[in-house]
């Protein structure tokens, strides 16, 4: 019996996801068995990593809400853990967003991203829906998320410190 298109399709793209998730260079594994069998071009192909992307995220999203009473860090933490889990893809997202391989794939990244980041800013409770300024919040969101936050609480600790060792100087005066 022959491998339905949409089966086939699901396989290809986990398969592609688990070669972009081991290689992390940020391209596409253009080798994969049956990859432009089941994508019609690297346009449909990144429509799908975007939208499992997407997916994964909007889930990380409710859990982390459950679990913190901050939506702003329940959509920051959802964001960090879901690029924990899909680095691969993000990488290749990132990549394409910069340097996009043609006109429609660009149009259709940055349609794919404004429409993320209105996602989060609502989940966030930042905005509502018809708000202007939901895409530049959402945007926020993922800076904040993109912040290494190991060198965040590195630069939390040493403004901690020089703050002690000037109150020292301040007392030993």
């Amino acid at each position: 019996m022959r491998e339905s298109h949409y089966r086939q399709r699901y396989r290809v793209l986990q398969a592609s996801i688990e070669e972009m998730d081991r290689r992390c260079d940020g391209a596409i594994p253009s080798r994969v068995p049956g990859l432009w069998e089941a994508f019609e071009d690297d346009v449909d192909l990144v429509g799908a990593l975007q939208m499992r992307w997407y997916t994964r995220l909007s889930g990380r999203i409710e859990v982390q809400q459950l679990r913190l009473p901050d939506h702003d860090q329940a959509v920051v933490s959802a964001w960090r853990l879901t690029q924990a889990e899909l680095p691969g893809v993000r990488m290749v997202i990132d990549r394409l967003i910069e340097s996009p391989t043609s006109p429609r794939m660009g149009l259709m990244l940055a349609k794919a991203r404004r429409n993320e980041h209105i996602m989060v800013a609502l989940m966030a409770g930042l905005t509502w829906f018809h708000d202007d300024r939901a895409a530049a919040l959402g945007f926020d969101l993922e800076r904040a998320a993109r912040r290494d936050p190991v060198a965040q609480r590195r630069d939390s600790e040493s403004r901690r410190r020089s703050l002690a060792a000037r109150l020292r100087e301040m007392l030993a005066a």
